[in-house]
């Protein structure tokens, strides 16, 4: 035999060598994943709650041996499936009592929305006591007034045709006004004079003096036809009254 035909044969004879052990091998491992299988099988009825690992069990299964491990898969799954819905249910069971629990929170949340009304009602008394602010805005006094000379016509002196200084017209004061205060303000704005004593007696209006026409001549007023028993600067204006301020030439005007 030659050289080359005896490498031949011993590559042809280590080649079915490593065969043989290769199937050998194989058929080894099968067994041992089936008796697996088996015994993961026999096992997975007693568990009350199934877990994932029969699954992954099967799919090892399925690779290593697809004809007998597909059918005991087929069989595993058919057994678990119940077990899961079941183990489902009793999941189920548990989210339904657990969503009974909140029930308190809600009586809590119902409650604290019965109390909300309340500050609306403080909110409403507040505006109704805010609506009195306006009772404090200053309010004005209209009264009738004007300045009487006409007495003094008999006398030749020099006072209007009409015997008024100031005819009969309305004035706006305010609350505390005077009968002074009015005769002072009505006669900056006329452009008269006053001659006057401590604001407790007029000597003067616009030039028309007393003793002018006679030792009992001068001037006095009258608040609604009344002559006061107090000075003008002491008496205070009321709205709608009547002040007159008039000359007199004797103790009997």
């Amino acid at each position: 035999m030659s050289m080359n035909r005896k490498i031949i044969i011993i590559i042809t004879v280590l080649i079915c060598l490593c065969a043989a052990l290769i199937t050998a091998q194989y058929f080894a491992n099968t067994e041992t994943e089936n008796t697996t299988a088996l015994t993961t099988l026999s096992d997975a009825p007693q568990t009350d709650a199934p877990t994932d690992r029969p699954s992954a069990n099967t799919d090892e299964a399925q690779t290593a041996a697809p004809s007998e491990a597909q059918t005991e898969s087929a069989a595993k799954e058919s057994t678990t499936k119940p077990q899961s819905t079941k183990a489902n249910h009793v999941e189920n069971t548990g989210k339904a009592q657990s969503t009974t629990k909140p029930q308190s929170p809600d009586k809590e949340s119902s409650t604290q929305t019965t109390t909300k009304p309340q500050s609306t009602t403080t909110v409403a008394t507040t505006k109704s006591q805010s609506t009195t602010a306006p009772e404090t805005k200053k309010q004005t006094v209209t009264v009738t007034f004007s300045i009487n000379c006409e007495k003094a016509l008999a006398f030749d002196a020099d006072v209007p045709a009409s015997g008024y200084f100031i005819a009969p017209c309305k004035y706006t004061g305010e609350p505390g006004d005077t009968v002074f205060d009015i005769l002072e303000a009505v006669a900056k704005e006329n452009g008269i004079t006053l001659t006057y004593q401590s604001k407790s007696y007029i000597q003067a209006i616009n030039g028309l003096a007393e003793r002018d026409c006679g030792a009992g001549s001068g001037w006095t007023y009258k608040v609604n036809g009344v002559k006061p028993n107090k000075s003008a600067a002491k008496y205070e204006i009321a709205d709608g009254d009547i002040i007159e301020w008039y000359y007199v030439t004797s103790s009997a005007d």
